[in-house]
């Protein structure tokens, strides 16, 4: 029991009455209240040993918000406060490389600009390199690109030479930007890719073509004639798994792949004569027919089927949606036969299709775009409702099911995007190119983290719905973000003293856009110019935004 000095002097100058009248005088416990702080050292009293309580020390508002976490104080051992606040979380300077909110805020679009600079890195090349598909690891967030290389490139593990005409390349680097390995493959003949996947165990699967003969690491093949189409599959460490050529004496290509829900691999792509993929013999009665494949992890085959006609068709792009159904985007002339998806016929040059296919390969539907003009298809992508993203270029009029349509300018070439309802129905349509536009342009697409990403290069002008941008050379690049119903969100292009390009897109899980491509100057992403060595080469480019 505690006493004050005033009550001690009390007891000294009055100590017979408090022998006569002890019992009176007894002093009363006081309640105080809790005098403890919630951080620091505890100043106060009344805490039992061991006695641990919630405390936080950071602004306020900013208590479990995001990153920021309370932490504990404990009783100090003499019982006279608590201690030091431990394991709490406060606000730190915002990371825009990752998911998390550590400046505990909320989302704020001023700290983390989206399409702003994540990283950059540029390339020096004497000789045009193309790439042509970009993979994200959906784990790691690791990148691959793949495409075809010619002359010599280095791209962080050493130079890499070709031996003669195009040979396929695969690089692999972390989400920082930091290369990991890089290889080629190839002989003096022709080897080309088109399409890369990454499934959830980090395993790659590559598709294309090759003339000649290649050695993927596990021994020669060689294509039967003109070119067979390819389909490998790389280990994460770039290794190679397994690889199989599929063709005869004509021409064969893979120009597509995609994962299926399960891990499955479906490729697709264009072939004259006659292809076995595993199952019974496709053959081309005329010209050049469609095939679409499905083989398992180990790439041994489940399904594969053939479509064509009389005309030329071509397979640009594929996708597969959540329920393992496959969506073929490409382009036709003459007649093309889609089975019970229906029997189309080009109105005069490329037309446009998209066809959409059980996990059997068998039709669900179809439907083609186009007039006496060219119509052609770029990109595909899937919404997480299964709703199809589909992107081109154009001139004429397209028109739609439900009688809307999209006109290019006259004598023109535009690009436009066209959202599907799973079923087929029109959702939405825009054009995006300006007057003067030229045919040259590329659009490619993505969809992550609830939005719609695409990138590619144009001339003239192009306006997603933020305002026009404006080519400042032959052809620049662009990036832009579009809401699932259309609306513009961001959209940027970047100066460039010669004709640039985005020739590959791959976008993470997170949104973050991956950017490939060519430019034949400088050009700037927002960390400074990244310049080839000299003005005789190229620089090959490749960039991650901000989501």
């Amino acid at each position: 029991m505690a006493w004050s000095l005033r009550h001690l002097g009390a007891l000294i100058g009055a100590a017979s009455i408090i022998a006569v009248g002890a019992a009176a005088c007894t002093p009363e416990a006081r309640d105080f209240g809790d005098t403890t702080s919630s951080s620091g050292t505890g100043g106060g009293m009344g805490c039992a040993e061991n006695e641990e309580r919630a405390c936080y020390t950071g602004p306020p508002g900013t208590e479990d918000i995001g990153a920021c976490k309370k932490g504990v104080q404990i009783c100090l051992p003499n019982g006279t406060g608590f201690g030091e606040c431990s394991g709490e979380i406060l606000p730190q300077a915002e990371n825009c490389l990752t998911p998390e909110d550590e400046a505990c805020n909320g989302e704020d679009p001023a700290e983390c600009p989206p399409l702003d600079l994540a990283w950059s890195k540029g390339f020096s090349t004497a000789e045009e390199i193309f790439i042509r598909a970009i993979a994200v690891d959906p784990k790691t967030h690791d990148i691959v690109i793949t495409g075809e290389l010619r002359g010599t490139l280095d791209l962080g593990g050493g130079p890499l030479a070709t031996t003669g005409g195009a040979d396929i390349l695969l690089a692999k680097f972390s989400a920082d930007g930091t290369h990991q390995w890089s290889k080629r493959f190839g002989d003096a003949s022709s080897q080309t890719s088109a399409g890369v996947a990454i499934d959830a165990t980090g395993m790659i699967y590559l598709a294309g073509s090759v003339s000649g003969a290649i050695d993927l690491g596990n021994g020669t093949l060689t294509s039967e004639g003109s070119s067979d189409a390819l389909v490998a599959k790389f280990k994460p460490s770039g290794e190679v798994e397994w690889a199989k050529l599929f063709g005869d004496t004509s021409s064969q290509s893979a120009t597509a792949l995609a994962l299926t829900p399960a891990g499955q691999v479906v490729v697709g792509g264009e072939f004259q004569g006659t292809i076995n993929l595993g199952g019974s013999a496709l053959t081309a009665p005329v010209d050049t027919d469609l095939f679409v494949a499905r083989l398992d992890g180990s790439g041994f085959h489940s399904m594969s089927r053939r479509y064509g006609g009389a005309g030329f068709e071509e397979i640009v792009n594929l996708a597969v949606d959540t329920m393992g159904n496959i969506i073929l985007a490409g382009h036709f002339s003459g007649s093309v036969d889609f089975g019970v998806a229906g029997m189309f016929t080009s109105a005069g040059n490329d037309d446009v299709f998209t066809l959409k296919l059980q996990p059997n390969g068998n039709p669900i539907w179809g439907k083609h775009w186009g007039d006496a003009a060219d119509q052609e298809a770029l990109g595909i992508a899937v919404t997480p409702n299964d709703e199809l993203v589909l992107s081109g270029r154009m001139g004429g009029v397209i028109s739609f099911d439900d009688g809307s349509k999209l006109e290019a300018a006259p004598m023109a070439t535009n690009a436009y995007l066209v959202k599907l309802a799973s079923d087929g129905a029109l959702a939405w349509s825009k054009i995006v190119g300006g007057p003067n536009s030229i045919s040259d342009w590329g659009m490619w697409l993505g969809v992550a983290n609830g939005r719609i990403v695409t990138a590619g290069w144009f001339s003239d002008t192009v306006d997603f719905g933020g305002g026009p941008l404006t080519s400042n050379t032959q052809v620049s690049p662009f990036v832009a973000q579009l809401e699932f119903d259309g609306t513009h969100r961001r959209s940027r292009t970047y100066t460039t003293d010669m004709a640039a390009g985005v020739l590959a897109l791959g976008v993470m899980p997170t949104g973050d856009p991956i950017l490939a491509g060519l430019s034949y100057g400088s050009i700037d992403f927002g960390g400074g110019p990244l310049s080839p060595d000299n003005a005789q080469q190229g620089l090959l480019f490749l960039a991650r935004l901000l989501p």
